[in-house]
């Protein structure tokens, strides 16, 4: 069943495929309830507010939600260096929102069902045509205040996905004569 966590860890595993081709580096990426540390380069992928519901028909759910995903970057040569890198990494996060991971889909974050899987246990279960869709993407970068050689990429990435909300089992009911009483 595709849930609110199986979207954000989903994300997750994206994400950190996506920096790590793009880039060339390894990258940490982390849930935001991770302990945070200062280890270089790092994500950290969140889910920002509620998810909305809406039905598409009887048994069918289009789920949205919005996420951050804020890069740290190594710690540059100079300010200058820092914001033209900063700059780079957050064109490389539209287009892989936008074009998707070599030759991937545009506009779509692969689907992964964990279940119960263990926190830290990776998934590799899913349907080859689950996707979440990229509904709005938006990145800005700036110098971190505390310093100046070091850039924050940040992305906000509203997602939808569809979801099963119930199941019926065999064939549904279309209809029941009713009869008046004269009571």
């Amino acid at each position: 069943m595709r849930t609110n966590a199986d979207c954000l860890r989903s994300l997750k595993k994206y994400v950190s495929l996506g920096l790590d081709h793009l880039t060339g580096q390894t990258w940490t990426v982390r849930l935001a309830h991770e302990s945070p540390d200062r280890g270089d380069p790092v994500a950290v992928v969140s889910s920002v507010g509620p998810s909305t519901s809406t039905a598409v028909r009887p048994g069918l759910a289009e789920l949205s939600k919005r996420y951050h995903v804020a890069c740290r970057l190594l710690r540059s040569s100079s300010a200058e260096a820092a914001t033209l890198e900063g700059e780079v990494l957050a064109d490389h996060l539209g287009d892989l929102f936008t074009f998707g991971l070599d030759r991937g889909r545009p506009h779509r974050v692969p689907l992964y069902v964990y279940g119960d899987a263990a926190f830290d246990s990776p998934s590799e279960q899913r349907d080859p045509h689950d996707f979440a869709r990229v509904v709005d993407v938006s990145t800005r970068a700036r110098i971190e205040s505390d310093d100046l050689h070091r850039a924050l990429v940040v992305a906000e990435v509203e997602l939808q996905w569809r979801k099963v909300t119930r199941s019926t089992p065999g064939r549904p009911v279309e209809g029941v004569a009713v009869e008046a009483t004269g009571r």
